[in-house]
């Protein structure tokens, strides 16, 4: 049906990107309670099925789901290289617990802010780290190192408090950070229990 629908819609370009910037608001906003991560990576293959679709929608429909098809539910989630504030590097992989919980955030960004107040408040999460059940990794994904630097006060000493030094997780899209904070958990071989979730749906998942 999105195939026929593009099909349709191709010779009039303002059209086809008013379908694509209105699905993928329902589909892929962190935000919309009709999210729908399948149906979004089948809007992206309608978009790059039809033909006539011009160029530039079709390279963001493939790179969308390029993200999308990353890290999904159920497969292992993407590794990577952290740095910590001593300059010392690590795999993501080499933390060893019952979960690992990645918090990608901005120091800036102010639900960031409130996330992290909110983290430190969790008795859950602080008994689950004491008892080395949970790792919680947060990581900075941008450049301003010294922004990172002067607000590591916020976090937890007992969580892992790193950088991307390199920008690798941006520029080789690891991982879908267009909506900051976003959390990913992961069991203990590190395939993803939930992706790019936000907050409530951490406690809700721990609190069942």
């Amino acid at each position: 049906a999105l195939t026929i629908l593009y099909g349709k819609a191709a010779p009039h370009s303002p059209m086809l990107w008013y379908f694509w910037k209105t699905m993928s608001r329902y589909w892929k906003d962190a935000n919309s309670p009709m999210r729908n991560e399948e149906m979004f990576i089948r809007l992206c293959r309608s978009v790059e099925a039809v033909p006539q679709v011009e160029e530039g929608l079709k390279q963001r429909a493939l790179f969308a789901r390029s993200l999308a098809e990353r890290n999904r539910v159920g497969q292992p989630a993407e590794d990577f290289v952290y740095t910590l504030e001593s300059g010392k590097q690590a795999q993501m992989y080499g933390l060893k617990a019952e979960y690992t919980l990645l918090f990608f955030y901005n120091p800036d960004c102010h639900t960031c802010v409130e996330v992290k107040h909110a983290m430190r408040d969790a008795a859950w999460l602080e008994q689950g780290v004491v008892q080395g059940k949970i790792k919680v990794l947060t990581v900075y994904p941008d450049e301003d190192v010294a922004l990172w630097r002067s607000r590591l006060g916020d976090l937890s000493d007992r969580w892992v408090n790193a950088y991307d030094q390199n920008q690798v997780l941006t520029h080789k899209a690891l991982y879908d950070l267009s909506a900051i904070p976003s959390f990913y958990l992961l069991d203990k071989d590190k395939k993803v229990v939930l992706k790019d979730a936000a907050w409530n749906q951490i406690m809700h998942f721990f609190e069942k």
